[in-house]
């Protein structure tokens, strides 16, 4: 999977710059950089996801296309059964 790239000491930066110290900036930014890696879904998720879809949705189609070619035969034999039955 691949990473975020978080310029961690840029945020310690501007976090002391505004007046956190040292110590809670770094845990900050390792906090947030955590998270980016960890728990956002990423550009390679959504790619992997649309193609698990798009092969499951082609499965889904072959399998309707199948059923339409049943349920017609099954009314071709109902149609010719009642046909026969009243000629």
């Amino acid at each position: 999977m691949p990473t975020t790239y978080f310029d961690t000491h840029e945020y310690v930066k501007k976090l002391e710059a505004a007046g956190i110290s040292q110590d809670q900036a770094e845990a900050h930014a390792k906090a947030l950089g955590d998270a980016m890696n960890n728990e956002l879904v990423k550009k390679a998720d959504l790619n992997e996801f649309r193609a698990e879809v798009k092969t499951q949705m082609t499965e889904i189609r072959g399998q309707f296309e199948l059923l339409k070619w049943m349920m017609g035969f099954t009314l071709a034999g109902v149609v010719g059964i009642i046909f026969k039955l009243f000629h």
